[in-house]
């Protein structure tokens, strides 16, 4: 975790998750621990990821839901569901209430946390093997089974297009395809850097938060 004080590991076609606690002693040794056996999902996992902050995780299944832990608690807090198999997961840079996820069928799904819904839905040209958020959190980039990066807006400044570009590693050209459906950017997201002055809240997770099945009805 970006914390370092956990690691997370799934084994191959497994469908547990393990999340381990590192500690360190007065002579730097280190110590790692199982501190939960997260148990939820009914097929294997395919990806998982840390918050940038208060080691929320997420993991994401061939069962077609992304499922929302803490390392304080074996609890499944939040389920989101897609039509078929989750390849990839992304936490916004910066803010850990929204994620991306991308399905086996290319669609792409920004998620709110805080409010169990979809903010956008997206579709890429091809199975998604990997994503990630632009430092800034205003871009999403998606790599494809078939060698392709494709760059999507999430912030209003390009309303025009939602692919602004699809660039092939083995040929290095791109292009501006249309398509897939504009994401727009939740209001709670901010594109300028958190303020220095203003510390992280201490991790709070609820102890007896419902666990709800959400996806959206486009997917």
């Amino acid at each position: 975790s970006p914390s370092a004080r956990y690691v997370a590991s799934v084994a191959r076609d497994d469908a547990c998750l393990l999340v381990w606690k590192i500690t360190m002693a007065a002579d730097g040794a280190l110590t790692i621990t199982r501190e939960q056996e997260l148990i939820g999902h009914a097929a294997d996992i395919l990806d998982i990821k840390f918050s940038h902050d208060r080691d929320f995780l997420l993991s994401a299944s061939r069962d077609s839901t992304v499922r929302l832990w803490h390392p304080d608690t074996s609890l499944c807090l939040r389920v989101f569901a897609h039509a078929e198999a989750i390849t990839a997961l992304a936490f916004h840079p910066r803010t850990e209430t929204v994620f991306l996820s991308a399905s086996m069928d290319g669609s792409l799904c920004l998620w709110s946390v805080a409010d169990q819904n979809c903010l956008a839905v997206a579709k890429s040209c091809d199975l998604v093997t990997c994503a990630a958020f632009t430092q800034a959190g205003d871009q999403a980039v998606v790599g494809t089974y078939s060698g392709i990066l494709e760059v999507y807006s999430i912030s209003n400044y390009d309303p025009l297009h939602s692919l602004i570009s699809a660039v092939s590693a083995s040929t290095a050209t791109s292009s501006l395809p249309g398509g897939p459906s504009y994401f727009p950017a939740p209001a709670s997201i901010s594109s300028s850097p958190p303020s220095e002055s203003t510390p992280d809240p201490p991790p709070t997770v609820p102890s007896a938060l419902p666990t709800q099945c959400v996806g959206p009805s486009t997917v």
